[in-house]
């Protein structure tokens, strides 16, 4: 069969449709770690953290001394610079200590005063956690985000609730130690169960 110019070109044109192939799309890239999801805000972390230690009531004084909705003791109010310590210092939780700094601007001059002002004790865990996050940074606790001790993802919510429990002393000895050394309150609560409770909770704090 005889191909006209104009024929030539569309056979041409048919071969090279026929032998030519698409490129294959590039590969989606590997996706990276999934972020965890947060447990909430600060406001979220403070109100679980009040449902844990005190069940959300603020008039509650613990058998050990502890006080309201956060169980806040005497060297947490101290280091909140809300209350000073009479000497000498009993090393107890007896409240017969000196009401200091904002503590009198919310009307709290006693342990009677500061039981069951909500505001107040807002105010106080706030300044206590303003302390508390200078510590963990002093002792460069925050270096042990994202790693994983005893299976559980160290979050910065979790220091400040592992401190608020046990101390700024013992989280840092659980952390150096790998956690070898696992603290617990006077209750048998430990550390770890802090850690592991207040976790990814977002925080107003930054390295």
């Amino acid at each position: 069969m005889k191909i006209g110019l104009y024929g030539s070109y569309f056979v041409a044109a048919l071969m090279l449709t026929a032998c030519a192939t698409t490129p294959a799309p590039a590969p989606a890239p590997a996706p990276g770690p999934t972020p965890p999801t947060s447990a909430g805000d600060f406001d979220d972390y403070l109100v679980a953290l009040a449902d844990r230690e005190s069940s959300g009531d603020p008039s509650i004084e613990n058998p050990y001394g502890y006080l309201g909705l956060y169980q806040m003791g005497e060297m947490a109010l101290d280091d909140a610079h809300w209350y000073e310590e009479t000497s000498p210092d009993t090393l107890t939780n007896d409240w017969i200590g000196a009401w200091i700094g904002d503590a009198p601007s919310y009307s709290v001059v006693s342990k009677d005063t500061f039981l069951g002002n909500i505001t107040g004790q807002y105010a106080a865990i706030n300044s206590y956690y303003d302390r508390i996050w200078g510590y963990i940074q002093y002792y460069d606790l925050h270096d042990y985000e994202g790693d994983v001790i005893n299976g559980i993802e160290i979050t910065r919510s979790g220091l400040l609730a592992g401190s608020h429990l046990t101390g700024i002393g013992t989280l840092k000895t659980y952390l150096e130690t790998d956690g070898d050394s696992v603290s617990v309150d006077g209750f048998g609560t430990s550390i770890e169960e802090y850690l592991t409770l207040f976790a990814n909770y977002d925080t107003p704090y930054t390295p």
